[in-house]
């Protein structure tokens, strides 16, 4: 393929896709006949979201109560056979809190645990209704081919309470 342009003075001058074309004012510019699109930068889809990958966006409110209880966060789900999946960021919930409040929640893929977020908690606060706790970007946890990710809340002290889990990402197909 031969593009057609002008270079310093001869404006029929074929300039052949990868050579080098001079421009006004010194430096060059490439000729490749192709014009950059949306893939043409390439990043790590397991870091930042690709323009073609689904958005996670989970999330429920479950009432706890019991010493030691177990409870099903309610934010189970599956990633397809044929996609990968990132949680990109979490956000936890506790409503009727307590300055002695004892609530952990627990992600596990795949039915086990992950690393470094087995448990998390929110601390015990005096005077507040209810208490969030948010782990951003650039918190990654890559959950593989068709995996299932599912949260539970231990509640260790017994008392009553509303608790709440969101977890948001992408899920990503393995080829594209």
């Amino acid at each position: 393929m031969t593009i057609f342009g002008t270079s310093r003075g001869n404006p029929r001058k074929i300039v052949t896709p990868g050579r080098s074309v001079p421009m006004r004012g010194g430096g060059s510019a490439i000729a490749t006949g192709v014009q950059p699109g949306p893939d043409t930068i390439k990043l790590d889809p397991f870091l930042f979201p690709p323009p073609f990958s689904i958005p996670i966006n989970v999330g429920a409110n479950v009432a706890i109560t019991g010493v030691g209880g177990r409870f099903d966060a309610g934010v189970t789900f599956e990633i397809p056979d044929s996609n990968y999946g990132v949680i990109s960021s979490i956000d936890l919930l506790l409503d009727s809190i307590l300055i002695t409040s004892n609530v952990l929640w627990t992600i596990f893929v795949n039915g086990m645990p992950v690393p470094g977020f087995a448990p998390l908690t929110i601390l015990g606060r005096n005077g507040a209704a209810s208490v969030s706790k948010s782990w951003p970007g650039p918190l990654r946890i890559v959950i593989p081919l068709g995996g299932q990710v599912s949260v539970q809340i231990v509640d260790v002290d017994g008392a009553p309470y509303t608790a709440g889990t969101q977890l948001y990402g992408w899920q990503l197909p393995q080829q594209r």
